[in-house]
C-alpha cells in the first residue's frame, strides 16, 4: 500500500510533465503476473519499463525465461500500443526471445555506452560495478583521455543481458551505427 500511495504522490505533486514510471524484471517467477503489472501500471496511470532476467548480477540461472516468452512479448506490445504506459521501445522488446534463446551478439558497452558510479568512476558495463576495473574517473581525467581509453577497449563478446542501458542504446545506433566518440563530438563542441 505505501508503495502504491508513494507512486499516486510522485505522479500528482511532481513539476508537470514529470515521467514517473515502475521498473521490472521479467523472469521466469513473475512472467505470468506481469500482466497484472500492466494494469496497474495503467490504474496508476504510471509508465512501466521492462528488462529480462539476466543472470549476470547474480549468477543464478534459475529465473531465466524458458518458455512462453514469445507469447508474453506479444501481449506486451498489444498493451503497449493500446495503452501507452509500456515505454520499453518494440526494437528492444522484439529481442527479448533472441536474447533468452542464445543471447544478443555484439554487445557494444564501452564503445556507445558505459557505467558512470556515484564517485565518477567509469567502467565498461553496469555489470562491472562495483568491482570491475576502472577506466577512468570523469572527475579527474580530461574528455580527450577518456575518450582516448574508451576508443582503445576491444569489442567484447559477451552475450549476457538485454538490460535497457545496452538494449534500448543499441537499438538508437543502428543505421548508422555511432561511437561514443561521435556522440560526444555533438554534444560537447
Amino acid at each position: 500500500d505505501k508503495v502504491m500511495k508513494s507512486l499516486e504522490i510522485l505522479r500528482e505533486e511532481l513539476y508537470p510533465g514529470q515521467i514517473v514510471g515502475i521498473m521490472t524484471v521479467l523472469s521466469s517467477r513473475n512472467l505470468e503476473e506481469i500482466e497484472d503489472l500492466l494494469l496497474l501500471a495503467k490504474k496508476l496511470k504510471v509508465k512501466i519499463h521492462i528488462h529480462p532476467y539476466s543472470e549476470a548480477k547474480t549468477g543464478n540461472r534459475n529465473f531465466i525465461i524458458r518458455d512462453d516468452i514469445q507469447r508474453i512479448i506479444e501481449k506486451i506490445k498489444r498493451f503497449k500500443a493500446k495503452n501507452g504506459v509500456v515505454i520499453s521501445s518494440y526494437p528492444f522488446l522484439n529481442k527479448f526471445s533472441k536474447y533468452v534463446k542464445s543471447g544478443v551478439p555484439n554487445c557494444r558497452a564501452g564503445k556507445y555506452f558505459f557505467n558512470i558510479d556515484s564517485f565518477g568512476n567509469i567502467q565498461k558495463c553496469v555489470e562491472d560495478f562495483p568491482n570491475g576495473p576502472v577506466l577512468a574517473n570523469i572527475k579527474r581525467a580530461s574528455f580527450e583521455k577518456i575518450k582516448e581509453t574508451l576508443e582503445k577497449l576491444p569489442r567484447t563478446s559477451c552475450t549476457k543481458c538485454w538490460y535497457s542501458c545496452r538494449g534500448e542504446t543499441e537499438t538508437l545506433f543502428t543505421n548508422p551505427i555511432l561511437k561514443i566518440s561521435d556522440i560526444w563530438g555533438i554534444l560537447y563542441r
